[in-house]
């Protein structure tokens, strides 16, 4: 991920160095053709990275889930009994390197969401307007590309965000609610 990010950041770089300095039309065909290579590695990379770890995330953030669960839900049980401070020393820190992995999973696709905007408001933000009717063209592939943001799912259904995680803090402490009436 931060590979996909650092070249998305080499590609906006690159183009907020392109300036007036490509008039003649052979080096603006051959700077927009590597930018739609660039642009197109960028995506490939991040489709195989998604395609790779949907079903590992998805493991994860279920997993991460029901822990976080059970594990709240003992720490709330323990605390009426004589062994609360030796079952909270015991089970926090637990929950907390576990509260983040998840944050981290999480996070991960807030970031790569983070830096796929940055390609389109590069790109917008590029002097496509000034070139040729046919290499204009070409650029406004890339930005109509460029408007499906790559994104981390876990399973294929749910988007990695920090919504994703706040979401299932949420789901988690109803689940313990319900679990601690039950008990």
């Amino acid at each position: 991920i931060l590979h996909v990010g650092s070249q998305i950041d080499l590609f906006c770089c690159k183009l907020a160095e392109i300036s007036d300095n490509y008039k003649n039309e052979k080096s603006q065909k051959q700077i927009i053709n590597d930018m739609v290579r660039r642009h197109q590695r960028i995506t490939g990379l991040s489709k195989n990275i998604e395609k790779t770890f949907t079903y590992i995330s998805l493991c994860q953030f279920v997993l991460n889930m029901l822990v976080i669960c059970f594990i709240s839900f003992i720490l709330a049980v323990s605390l009426h009994t004589d062994q609360a401070i030796v079952l909270i020393m015991k089970c926090f820190p637990y929950y907390i390197a576990i509260n983040c992995e998840a944050f981290i999973l999480c996070y991960t696709g807030e970031y790569l969401t983070s830096k796929s905007e940055n390609i389109t408001i590069s790109v917008y933000n590029f002097l496509w307007y000034e070139l040729k009717p046919q290499n204009a063209r070409i650029i406004l592939l890339i930005i109509l590309q460029s408007q499906r943001q790559l994104e981390l799912t876990a399973g294929k259904f749910m988007r990695l965000s920090l919504e994703a995680f706040t979401n299932m803090l949420k789901a988690t402490v109803s689940y313990v609610s319900v679990l601690y009436a039950v008990y």
